[in-house]
């Protein structure tokens, strides 16, 4: 029988670089909307960046889930 941990790895791999390229985007939209003057749309972007760049910190540093926990 397979081990299906390569496909699990596979998919968090994914997710993990679809949340830094959404964090760069929205950092770079924010700084374009913040330069224009549209402080509501730099704002938001902002608080989608730090989503994405909370939830990638958390993958990185929420490590093995320990036996019993």
């Amino acid at each position: 029988m397979r081990d299906k941990s390569g496909w699990v790895n596979s998919v968090i791999g994914i997710a993990v670089i679809g949340s830094a390229i959404t964090g760069v985007a929205a950092l770079l939209v924010a700084l374009a909307s913040a330069l224009s003057g549209d402080w509501m749309a730099a704002g938001t972007c902002l608080i989608a960046a730090a989503l994405a760049f909370g939830l990638l910190a958390g993958a990185f540093l929420g490590g093995q889930p320990k036996p019993g926990m």
